[in-house]
């Protein structure tokens, strides 16, 4: 710490080192790098069913989602991560820190809700056109790993067996946001994950029932299917499954 600070590097502001600020990382080989990577994301990812599911089925698809689609990124105190319409193409997991949650429109109209470590924000950003439906400020210093959707999308159409099950969660992810649009209307729509991953893994478990009641009539996309899909999700007005619809 000694030679941190004859460096004016200061460490108690700061709060974590992301590879990009680590010049070795750059030079060390592409096997340790890939091993590196997935002790930070996988630790992070896979509480979530969906990710947990992948790791179980195509761990090479879970590295490959380490090495491509997933980032590291921090929040200072008082940093807004997003805000209330704004369009959204990441998930968030947040690994440290804390942060206040505004749902709707205003600051003031509703008591926030605190967000704490391990929380998933803005999954449906990931099978859906999103727009965030409320605000998040950090009242801490924070860091999330993210994980780009359509970075994902261009790792899961490589690998047969992850693009099945993401094909089969979507599905049925968009109809269970479909359902909460019909019961309830759009304020029942938050950028929050569910506790303890009620929700979540109920629509893993019926995508890996799909998954394996289709898997012998799987039919795979091109690359050229790809950008074809992605130029279908930004028009649509609500979203869809997108890439992973079924077929």
């Amino acid at each position: 710490s000694g030679f941190l600070r004859q460096h004016n590097y200061n460490v108690v502001q700061k709060q974590s080192l992301h590879e990009d600020e680590i010049l070795a990382f750059k030079i060390l080989p592409v096997s340790l790098r890939t091993q590196l990577r997935c002790e930070v994301y996988l630790p992070a990812l896979n509480p979530h069913p969906l990710f947990d599911l992948l790791h179980d089925e195509d761990e090479d698809t879970a590295v490959n989602i380490c090495q491509a689609a997933a980032s590291e990124q921090d929040l200072a105190y008082g940093q807004e991560k997003f805000s209330y319409g704004a369009r959204c193409s990441d998930m968030y997991v947040v690994v440290s820190g804390t942060m206040r949650y505004y749902q709707g429109v205003g600051d003031f109209e509703m008591k926030p809700r605190d967000i704490l470590s391990g929380t998933f924000l803005c999954e449906p950003a990931l099978w859906v056109v999103w727009e965030n439906k409320g605000r998040l400020v950090a009242s801490a210093a924070c860091s999330f790993v993210a994980v780009s959707s359509t970075s994902l999308r261009a790792v899961v159409v490589r690998g047969g067996t992850a693009l099945a099950l993401c094909r089969a969660y979507a599905v049925q992810y968009h109809a269970m946001l479909h359902g909460l649009l019909q019961a309830d209307g759009e304020e029942s729509l938050t950028d929050i994950g569910s506790e303890s991953f009620v929700e979540e893994e109920e629509v893993a478990r019926k995508a890996r029932k799909d998954w394996r009641a289709s898997s012998a009539n799987t039919s795979y996309v091109t690359e050229e299917e790809v950008a074809s899909e992605e130029t279908a999700r930004d028009r649509s007005p609500r979203g869809g499954p997108g890439l992973f619809k079924s077929r």
